[in-house]
């Protein structure tokens, strides 16, 4: 059981000299309706030379802490690629669920 989890942003800035309005951008993420960027939250620009930064989408994903014998041999750990967990004598599929 997982018992830790860190917290994610992805962001979307516009760089300095960026001549198009966010009004007339739309952004789609995770097959979700698509979205006026100029809709979504705004946040502290972290690209210098950036002007303008918005929150696309935010999560959660766990703290995985591998024993030394434990591997993970495959896999991205998204629902559609399982990370896949190696140990001595079995492999298993793990699944995460998202918590917002």
């Amino acid at each position: 059981t997982c018992e830790q989890f860190i917290s994610y942003n992805v962001n979307l800035e516009a760089l300095e000299g960026t001549t198009m309005d966010s009004n007339a951008i739309k952004v789609m993420v995770n097959n979700e309706a698509p979205a006026n960027l100029a809709t979504l939250d705004t946040t502290q620009t972290s690209i210098n030379n950036s002007v303008e930064s918005r929150t696309l989408v935010t999560g959660l994903r766990p703290v995985i802490n591998l024993k030394a014998d434990v591997e993970i041999s495959g896999g991205i750990g998204t629902i559609n690629d399982l990370y896949t967990i190696k140990e001595k004598s079995y492999t298993s599929k793990l699944r995460f669920n998202s918590f917002n």
